[in-house]
This record gives structure tokens, sequence and C-alpha cells, in this order.
């Protein structure tokens, strides 16, 4: 798979591999909350997105004290699986199998998908697997790099008015909309409160935690406000 290579015992992932960002990482098959207050605590949650909801624990490998913690947590989870450990296996050096290959020869050998300029900036070819219930502006930055966000704002053709610039937050937006529903600055000026009725130019900045799917018209938005906006199946659209 493109996305992760998953090892199961019959037929339940036991762990999947998958990157994140530049950092190899493992999902595991162990329940999220039994490793807080370990030294397994960096481990995220993933049980709300559908995709890790058999193996919903993931630990990011980027350290080599991180690298033995993983073992660790694999071993782990083949004990509840009731894998036995075999002894006397054979070491296998995969890193001298498979040595440093060049971008070019890792295409040739299609490891690697090139994306055209219009898939690039579709954003079609980066759309999240991992849509979420809700998540807050720290996840968001763990889960996507500003410039895949960057390729995910889709564009109206629209005309912006500069004459007053004002911000709205994105748990502002959350509060007074509901899932699916579409937010435009008019909408926002006729459901918040005390905002601005002035304003002809909104960006939307990211705080707290969006909860809710929203399809978010606006003049800029932050990357942050853009992150949360599509890991919870919504849309930021720009004029």
């Amino acid at each position: 798979s493109w996305r992760w290579e998953t090892y199961r015992i019959g037929n339940r992932p036991a762990v999947k591999l998958t990157m994140r960002g530049k950092s190899l990482a493992v999902c595991l098959a162990l329940d999220p909350k039994s490793l807080k207050h370990t030294k397994y605590a960096a481990a995220r949650d993933l049980s709300e997105v559908k995709a890790y909801t058999r193996t919903p624990s993931m630990y990011a490998i980027k350290t080599d004290k991180r690298l033995a913690n993983a073992k660790e947590l694999i071993a782990r989870v083949m004990n509840e699986l009731g894998v036995a450990l075999k002894q006397n296996t054979e070491h296998i050096d995969y890193a001298a199998q498979y040595p440093y290959e060049s971008t070019d020869a890792l295409v040739g050998k299609k490891l690697i998908k090139v994306l055209t300029d219009e898939q690039a900036q579709s954003g079609e070819k980066f759309k999240p697997s991992e849509v979420r219930q809700s998540v807050t502006v720290k996840e968001a930055d763990e889960l996507m790099r500003d410039e895949v966000a960057a390729t995910l704002v889709e564009k109206s053709g629209g005309q912006s008015d500069t004459t007053k610039k004002g911000i709205i937050n994105i748990d502002t937006l959350s509060e007074h909309f509901n899932s699916g529903e579409v937010v435009t600055l008019d909408e926002i000026k006729k459901r918040i409160k005390g905002f601005n009725g002035k304003i002809t130019y909104i960006k939307v900045l990211a705080r707290g935690m969006l909860d809710k799917a929203l399809t978010v018209e606006a003049d800029a938005f932050s990357p942050q406000a853009v992150k949360m906006i599509v890991l919870t199946g919504g849309k930021a659209i720009k004029k």
C-alpha cells in the first residue's frame, strides 16, 4: 500500500508501518490509554480515525531510544495476541540488501510517485485519509505539514475586497455553525454577536478545537486553520 505496510495475525491487523513526514511510525493494536503515564506516552491516540481503529496507538520513531521503545511495544502486541517469539532466528541485514538509491532510480522502479503540477495544485493526491471527529491546533500541526495544507486550499476565483480586514478563529466558527454548513462572511455577521458588520475581508485563524466538518469560504487562512478544517472533513475555499 502507498499509505502503510500492514502485518496481520490471521485476519487481525497487529501492526502498521507508515511515514509521518520524514519519520517512520508504528501503529499498534494497543489501547492508547494504557500507554499514558508510561515511557511510551508520546504515542498518539488515533482511535477516532477509521483507518486506524484496529491499530490506534501510533508511535513515531525519531531516535534510537524511540526505536528501542517501538520494539518493546511490538513485543507487547505479540504477547497480547498470543504470538510466541521464535528462537534462533536468522539475522538478515536488510540495510545491506537495499542500499541508498537516488530519487531518479526510485522513480524508475516505481517506488516513488511523480505528481503533475495539476495534481499537486488540485490537492486530490494529498487529501488525508485521517478524517477526525475533532482536532486541536497542536494535533493538526503534527498530522499535516504546512506545504501540504497549502495545496488543499480550494480557489473560488472571486475577488477580495480589502477595504476593512478582520479575523475569525476556528473555535468561534465551531461554536456558531453546525456540521455540514457553509461558513461565509455574511453568515458570520448574522450569527456572531458583536462581530464588526463593516468587515469586508476575513482571515481564518487557528485556535482551540474544531469538532465538525465545515466548508469555510474566506479571503485568507492560516496554515493551521486549513489543517483543522480539512482534517475534520471540511473544505477551505479562498477567494
